[in-house]
C-alpha cells in the first residue's frame, strides 16, 4: 500500500498512541477502519458517531487518493482537524500529528481494554497484528 502524500511505502507501525499503516517520509498514518473502530476499546470514543461527524462535516474532495484504491478521499474538519476520509471504506488518512490530535479529543479508557479484542474478532492477521502493537 502507498503514501496517498508522496507514494512512499505504508508499514504496520504504531501511528501516534494508535495503530495504523504509517509513511517514514511524510509521517502521515492511514487507519483502516477495522482499526477506526477498534479505537472505542481505549478510549471514550463511537466509531459510528465519529463516522456520522465524519461524513456530515465533508467539505470536498481532499485532491488525494485512498490507499485501499477506493478513490478519492474526502476532506472534513473535526474537532479543528483537517482530515482525509474515504466514503467508500471508511478508513481515514492522519497527516503527521492529526491522529495524535484528534486521539487527544477522546480520554483513555480505565481499566480492561477487552472490547477492542471483542470488536475485532474475527480480523484478519494484519489487523491483529497491529492491535497487538499497541495492547
Amino acid at each position: 500500500m502507498k503514501c496517498p502524500r508522496d507514494e512512499g511505502k505504508l508499514a504496520a507501525n504504531p501511528a501516534e498512541g494508535h495503530s495504523g499503516l504509517a509513511c517514514g517520509t511524510c509521517h502521515g498514518a492511514w487507519v483502516p477502519n477495522r482499526l477506526v473502530i477498534a479505537i472505542q476499546g481505549w478510549r471514550r470514543f463511537s466509531a459510528t458517531d465519529f463516522a456520522q461527524e465524519l461524513q456530515g462535516a465533508t467539505i470536498k474532495e481532499a485532491g488525494i487518493d485512498c490507499p485501499q484504491n477506493c478513490g478519492p478521499l474526502s476532506l472534513a474538519s473535526i474537532g479543528g482537524i483537517g482530515l482525509n476520509g474515504c466514503p467508500g471504506c471508511k478508513g481515514v488518512w492522519f497527516d503527521g500529528g492529526e491522529l495524535k490530535k484528534l486521539l487527544a479529543l477522546y480520554p483513555r479508557r480505565e481499566g480492561n481494554t477487552e472490547k477492542a479484542w471483542t470488536v475485532l474478532k474475527g480480523g484478519d492477521v494484519l489487523t491483529m497484528l497491529l492491535i497487538g502493537l499497541v495492547r
